[in-house]
């Protein structure tokens, strides 16, 4: 009996692990494994004057006290948790984060990100980026409503760019998605080569 219940526990974790997981919109076929992918929505409010507690208020061209002016910005970050199972060590990624209607399935904002990131074989690397809203129809006044649930998601994998500069690209991306990662990775060896 006791057997029983720990095959009916185990089944049902399995289930509940694999319902869990995201889905590699391109076929799967860039040996690359989406484990998980989510947005976050937070507002901060800021202010012009910054903090001035020891040293009073900055003062205008006068002399006379700055007004403080409060404002609030939305952001919005996505993250997609991969595993590296192409068999190579990969030096970025261009992938993209997909709103679509639940109900049409029609695309409704597509943000593309560049990862220029060292992911070595059968790694996991968290890949996050910021962008606007979901999607042109949220405003302000939708944050903290559970919007994350609102919309079909998906987590694209466009480009690949391995450590010995081979390239993977998906068969429905254009050769800039390649171009713009490989653009950035070499600004990024080149910024790193100056500081040292």
């Amino acid at each position: 009996m006791k057997l029983v219940f720990v095959l009916i526990f185990l089944l049902l974790a399995c289930v509940n692990f694999s319902s869990a997981q995201g889905t590699d919109a391109s076929g799967g076929t860039s040996g690359l494994k989406i484990l998980d992918y989510r947005w976050l929505e937070w507002v901060e409010t800021r202010n012009n004057l910054g903090d001035f507690e020891r040293e009073g208020p900055p003062k205008d061209r006068n002399g006379e006290p700055m007004a403080r002016v409060w404002k609030t910005y939305m952001f919005f970050n996505y993250q997609a948790t991969i595993n590296n199972q192409t068999g190579r060590t990969i030096k970025g990624i261009t992938w993209n984060y997909i709103f679509k209607d639940p109900e049409t399935g029609k695309e409704l904002k597509r943000h593309t990100f560049l990862a220029p990131a060292k992911i070595g074989m059968n790694k996991t690397k968290v890949l996050k980026a910021g962008a606007g809203p979901p999607t042109d129809m949220v405003g302000a006044g939708d944050l903290g409503k559970g919007l994350e649930k609102s919309y079909g998601q998906a987590v694209e994998i466009r480009c690949i760019i391995f450590d010995d500069n081979s390239v993977w690209r998906d068969k429905n991306a254009p050769e800039r998605d390649c171009e713009l990662i490989r653009a950035e990775i070499k600004r990024i060896e080149k910024e790193s080569r100056r500081i040292f």
